[in-house]
């Protein structure tokens, strides 16, 4: 409920002694309107200070009666110090109390609500300070017990109508908003500042020239209160009211106009109507700034809506056009005077089924929002594509009075996905020719290979010793060719197969996978000198046939591209990385040049020659389709000297294990393992 909050003791201490001052000061201006010193005053405005400075502040402030009935005491004003304490400090209490219950989030001029919660709470406020002041009399017997009724109610008022008229002012002060306000309307406010002077010394100093009693008095003072409401919100109207109760009862103790001649009772009840036309001014203004907020409100929702990049309309139950945006008749081309008051069938193309209508008919009259396309006609007969979401909108009552239909034109992204679903058609065709040729590659190309490779080879044996040196050469070159030609069918035809494998995956044990690949490998790993090192490697979901493909082809590539002055060495295991497996295969060989890194899996990519070493550069390309269709990813890393690492990701499955195994295998580090 708090506008500000005090942090330091410092604060606290100076927001204390200033409202103290302020307390004190508005008690002296109603002790002035008593006329008679001891007399009880009309309105009592420094209750609305204490209960002010609570609710700015917090219950600490409820300090601000005490210091300011110390400067009181002070300054020797006739008031009894320990009970006008205890009786406004209990009052500011009490209604601070039940705003706070009653409004907990905002202080209470910004919502009729809230100002009716300042009534309660004075009220509340009003009886606990009349009740304790009127008691402690009573009990000190400084208080004639016959007029214990009268003084506890003109106590109440006074208390009850300085809270309504003093709080608001407390609060409007703290609140920053307000200020731009007074810099707007300076003007105004001092016109009306003049006038209500003006109507003050006229109505209540005498100087009427028509003669008015106290109840046509009384009543003069509503126009001023509304136009401080309207204009200036609840302050203005608080403000308004403070000054004319103020004013009226200070004219009257001073013995001038009309109230001069009225007792006591009538001023008190002169005050409960400024405070009742005053809390009437409050409302007044809460009301009309809830309806402005309001106003605003629609004004930013009209404005978001004609200016909308959607389509929006309108309809009523029977589906009647009520209101078409201009991006309607943007698109459409049909004006909002045309279609106003018609149904949408003019737009029609007869592609929507009755069926589809129905079931957006049946599924807006359950009070549901409904989703859907429509191919549409415009007036110059060309048609568009629109997706459309329908609501319904219901009153307060909760009945649905109208549709709302938001729709954006599609048409581009139908055309869009049109020319998509032709290009993925005829890449799907291009990808049958290929899987075709690469077939003819694996089989009959092939064919014509081995005849090559066979007849050189019968000429080399039959004719080899009238053959020179050169001549048996060029036989070798031929058969080097051949097989080198029928190995790229090979990988080819493996290539363009990875696609064409099952698509239903099935638990592949990546420990009992390798190890046979190792076994199978075992003659060039043997050759070779190598050592090939297992690690735990986890059951992944996949395909059998690709996942050894990708690991003979970098087992045979750490092997092949091993370095000539060590022993090779290959590791080969994986860890968890998130909902990954990362799976790297690391060796010690001659290793990649940095910035032939991103290259190495390109097709047919060689980075040597085939006079150093052999291959189609097809594998690493293999092992990077068939990686990517499980999912997962293949990078390479090195620094071109001590080897290189091929590392590949496989999603994470729920029901795999890590697959372990004894002996060295096990105890290989995976994580931090070098080479």
């Amino acid at each position: 409920m708090y506008a500000h909050r005090l942090m330091s003791p410092f604060q606290l201490a100076v927001a204390v002694l200033g409202l103290g001052a302020l307390y004190a000061l508005a008690a002296l201006a109603a002790l002035a309107t008593a006329g008679t010193p001891g007399q009880a005053v009309p309105m009592w405005p420094a209750a609305g200070v204490a209960l002010g400075a609570t609710l700015v502040y917090g219950p600490r402030l409820l300090a601000v009666p005490v210091v300011g009935q110390g400067l009181l005491a002070v300054a020797g004003a006739p008031v009894w110090l320990p009970w006008g304490l205890l009786a406004t400090t209990a009052g500011a209490a009490a209604a601070w109390f039940v705003m706070r219950r009653l409004s907990r989030s905002a202080p209470p001029y910004f919502s009729m609500r809230l100002v009716l919660a300042l009534l309660l709470g004075s009220l509340a406020g009003g009886v606990t300070a009349a009740g304790c002041g009127v008691g402690l009399h009573l009990l000190t017997g400084s208080l004639d017990p016959a007029a214990a009724t009268a003084a506890a109610a003109s106590w109440a008022v006074g208390d009850a109508v300085g809270m309504i008229a003093t709080t608001p002012l407390v609060l409007a002060v703290a609140d920053r908003r307000l200020r731009p306000r007074l810099r707007q309307r300076g003007p105004e406010a001092a016109a009306l500042a003049l006038v209500t002077v003006a109507g003050i010394g006229a109505v209540f100093g005498g100087l009427s020239p028509v003669p008015l009693d106290a109840l046509a008095s009384a009543w003069t003072i509503m126009p001023l209160v509304m136009w401080a409401a309207l204009r200036f919100g609840v302050g203005g109207a608080a403000c308004a009211g403070l000054v004319i109760g103020m004013a009226a009862s200070a004219l009257a103790a001073a013995g001038f106009g009309p109230m001069a001649s009225e007792a006591a009772g009538g001023l008190v009840s002169l005050q409960v109507f400024v405070g009742m036309v005053t809390l009437t001014g409050m409302l007044l203004a809460a009301g009309d700034a809830a309806r402005a907020a309001a106003t605003d409100e629609v004004r930013r929702l009209s404005s978001a809506v004609e200016q909308s990049a959607a389509s929006v309309v309108i309809t009523d139950t029977k589906g009647r056009l009520i209101y078409v945006n201009p991006r309607f008749t943007e698109t459409s081309g049909w004006t909002s005077g045309e279609v106003l008051g018609r149904t949408l069938e003019f737009l029609r193309t007869g592609r929507t089924s009755d069926a589809e209508y129905g079931d957006m008919w049946r599924t807006l009259a359950a009070g549901q929002v409904w989703h859907g396309e429509f191919l549409n006609r415009r007036k110059d007969g060309s048609l568009w594509w629109e997706q459309a979401s329908i609501a319904p909108v219901r009153d307060g009552g909760g009945e649905v009075t109208h549709y709302v239909a938001v729709k954006e034109d599609i048409t581009e992204r139908k055309e869009s996905e049109r020319r998509l679903a032709v290009m993925v058609e005829e890449l799907t065709r291009s990808n049958r020719e290929l899987q075709h040729f690469a077939s003819l590659a694996a089989h009959d190309l092939q064919e014509p290979l081995r005849a090559i490779s066979g007849f050189a080879q019968l000429l080399r044996k039959r004719y080899g010793d009238r053959l020179d040196a050169e001549a048996d050469s060029y036989i070798g070159f031929m058969v080097d060719g051949t097989e080198h030609m029928k190995a790229m069918f090979r990988d080819l035809m493996d290539y363009s197969q990875v696609d064409a494998a099952p698509a239903r995956p099935v638990a592949v044990d990546l420990a009992e996978l390798v190890a046979r690949v190792r076994e199978a490998l075992e003659a060039d790993i043997a050759a070779a000198g190598a050592e090939v090192i297992l690690g735990p490697l986890p059951v992944v979901m996949g395909h059998r046939r690709q996942l050894e493909m990708v690991f003979g082809h970098l087992i045979s590539n750490a092997l092949k591209f091993r370095h000539p002055e060590r022993r090779p060495r290959v590791i080969i295991g994986a860890a968890r990385r998130g909902a990954m497996w990362e799976v790297h295969v690391l060796d010690n060989g001659i290793g990649i040049a940095p910035d032939l890194l991103k290259s190495l899996f390109v097709l047919f990519r060689r980075l040597h020659t085939r006079e150093h070493y052999g291959g189609t550069g097809i594998g690493l390309a293999i092992s990077r389709r068939i990686v990517e269709r499980h999912g997962g990813r293949i990078w390479a890393e090195s620094d071109g000297e001590t080897g290189t690492a091929i590392r590949f990701t496989l999603p994470l499955v729920e029901t795999a294990r890590p697959a372990h195994h004894g002996g060295r295998e096990s105890r290989v580090a995976l994580e931090d393992q070098s080479v």
